[in-house]
């Protein structure tokens, strides 16, 4: 699953693999997917206002916007994972 390997990817990138343990990994997994969640809920909070559309598509072109940004824009640029089109068999699910 991407949020585990991209985790583990930056700390590798980071230089602090191999201080942590499997634990910790999880541990900083969990953390920073909720982390990225909060910064994404909250711009949708300062931001999503100025769509004039019902609420629920709002959130929806949210997710998507998030799910590309990520997946196709700032995770394969820095060299985390590369897009799921270049996977065999789509890579992300």
């Amino acid at each position: 699953m991407p949020p585990p390997l991209i985790t583990e990817e930056t700390s590798e990138k980071v230089g602090i693999e191999k201080r942590l343990s499997e634990n910790e990994l999880v541990g900083l997994t969990i953390f920073s997917h909720f982390a990225f969640g909060v910064l994404c809920g909250a711009r949708y909070a300062l931001f999503g206002f100025r769509l004039e559309t019902h609420s629920s598509l709002k959130g929806a072109l949210s997710g998507i916007a998030v799910w590309t940004g990520s997946y196709l824009g700032w995770v394969p640029a820095v060299d985390i994972l590369p897009p799921p089109h270049s996977i065999p068999g789509g890579g992300i699910f």
